[in-house]
């Protein structure tokens, strides 16, 4: 797996090291367990073709397809979809750069309070690890730590999770540990792509909220407060 390297101690009699400005260091890789886990945060440029091949392979990826629905058919599809959706979009990169979540947060129209966390998604190889429960925390605390592009104050936050579809049990449990509460279930609510049928199926969803003020309470929490910490290197 490649990655950026760090510069470690100074090491004297080896070839394999890096010399710079005439003194040899030794080059050591990233701990093997930091990698795949999420390091940091930062919003997705839009006009980056790079930012968007990284969330469309996220969001396309098989084991992830079928999560979402319309799911994007090429980067520029993405970004149409992320504009005319004013969708603010962030990208989750683990210790050595590489993006392993991605999710994105739809503001209501003026006048309206129903902005949503939409298209959280965690790198397969990053998944079973606690990464999804970091990322859905790393982008509530983002959207409420934030303001929309006309200024508002977000005052709520709602999340929909499809029933039905590989492993969806897990966010209601991640939802409720949070804070957010349950209120509503559509059934057949929207068409996905179903891996094991082949084809399109409708499936429930359900609806999930939490006001700014329960956030501001459960980020205080030692287990959220220190998934909003920035990791620890040397």
């Amino acid at each position: 797996m490649g990655g950026k390297e760090r510069v470690g101690t100074p090491a004297t009699g080896t070839t394999n090291g890096v010399e710079e400005q005439g003194k040899l260091f030794e080059v050591t890789p990233f701990p093997e367990q930091e990698r795949y886990r999420i390091a940091s945060l930062r919003e997705l440029n839009i006009e980056s073709e790079r930012d968007l091949e990284d969330y469309y392979r996220l969001l396309t990826h098989p084991d992830n397809r079928e999560h979402f629905s319309n799911p994007p058919v090429s980067t520029s599809d993405l970004k149409q979809k992320l504009i005319r959706d004013s969708t603010r979009a962030y990208l989750a990169e683990d210790i050595s750069g590489r993006v392993i979540g991605a999710g994105g947060v739809n503001d209501a129209a003026e006048g309206e309070h129903d902005h949503f966390l939409i298209k959280i998604v965690v790198d397969p190889e990053s998944q079973g690890k606690g990464e999804g429960k970091k990322l859905v925390v790393l982008l509530t605390d983002k959207a409420f730590s934030t303001r929309t592009n006309d200024g508002r104050v977000r005052e709520k936050l709602d999340a929909a999770v499809i029933e039905g579809v590989q492993g969806w049990e897990r966010m209601p449990h991640i939802l409720d540990s949070l804070g957010f509460h349950f209120r509503s279930r559509l059934p057949r609510q929207v068409d996905v792509y179903d891996r094991t049928e082949d084809k399109v199926v409708r499936k429930p969803t359900q609806r999930w909220e939490i006001e700014r003020d329960e956030w501001m309470r459960t980020k205080r929490r030692k287990e959220i407060s220190q998934m909003l910490q920035p990791p620890t290197t040397i």
